[in-house]
């Protein structure tokens, strides 16, 4: 495995390119945000009104205890949340990352704060949909963090508790509702790799985009963590528990290695080889645990 696919990049158009995922999440939350729920099946006004509150005080808390900071903590935060904005941004406006039957979509804040779900990939499969979520670990994540998130969703299938989202709509309109079983993954780049995939973003450069070879790296990403989560499903002594964690992590392996197989099909020269920094560790923290 190569270091790193990334040339050093200097200068980042950090402004131009959050303004832009701005844009391309906003388009993607039409009819997804938590009002458009109001008056739908258990969605009444009173249960939407408490998940608000509960996203706001999130929001208050956070400001609050960035605001004791240092501001070089409080500046490096910042930066960190515009790239996190901008590789879902990125990763929301892609078209052949996860598949020419995939379509990626944002969660609401509140499924972001309380269910650790930013996105969620609907992927036709005959007449079919399959619902994958997806939890993002973004750009500067080093080998604890990476140890730690994986280390929770661990804990949590230990205990028979999988991915859920609260507040999901389907493409075609056909559900609007509570996503349940939902597997969860960490996914992510380096800083090197993001700023240059920030770059690109920013300039429109979006077939270059579609062609980066990350995309090799996160659908590995993906299957590294489902085979992870299986054999650790494995050694839980409630099979009950044990079945739904191997079905919802089999389900997603399998969607991922016909992606792989895919992408190596019809792009085999895309992919260089080289994985970078992120990756390393996250291999490294699946090793570990």
């Amino acid at each position: 495995m190569k270091e790193s696919f990334s040339e050093q990049v200097g200068y980042v158009l950090h402004e131009r390119a959050a303004k832009r995922a701005e844009e391309v999440y906003d388009k993607k939350m039409v009819g997804r945000r938590m009002k458009d729920f109001e008056g739908v099946g258990p969605y009444t006004i009173e249960y939407v009104a408490s998940k608000e509150i509960k996203v706001k005080k999130a929001e208050e808390d956070f400001e609050a205890k960035l605001a004791q900071e240092s501001q070089e903590v409080r500046s490096r935060s910042e930066m960190s949340k515009k790239l996190a904005d901008c590789l879902e941004g990125i990763i929301l406006n892609v078209k052949t990352w996860f598949g020419p039957t995939s379509q990626i979509y944002p969660t609401t804040r509140y499924d972001d704060y309380f269910n650790g779900v930013d996105l969620v990939a609907e992927r036709m499969s005959g007449g079919a949909l399959n619902h994958h979520g997806f939890a993002l670990d973004i750009t500067y994540a080093g080998y604890t963090t990476i140890l730690k998130k994986i280390e929770r969703i661990a804990n949590k299938l230990k205990k028979g508790e999988l991915g859920n989202v609260d507040f999901f709509k389907s493409n075609d309109n056909r559900f609007m509702g509570q996503l349940g079983e939902v597997p969860l993954v960490v996914i992510g780049a380096d800083g090197n790799t993001m700023r240059g995939l920030v770059n690109m973003f920013a300039e429109g450069e979006d077939n270059k985009i579609e062609d980066h070879p990350v995309q090799f790296q996160i659908v590995e990403q993906v299957l590294i963590q489902c085979e992870f989560f299986i054999r650790l499903a494995n050694e839980i002594q409630d099979k009950e528990i044990a079945n739904r964690v191997i079905i919802a992590y089999t389900t997603l392996k399998t969607d991922f290695e016909l992606i792989k197989k895919l992408k190596h099909r019809l792009a085999t020269n895309i992919d260089t080889g080289d994985r970078d920094s992120f990756h390393g560790n996250l291999q490294a923290a699946l090793e570990n645990l």
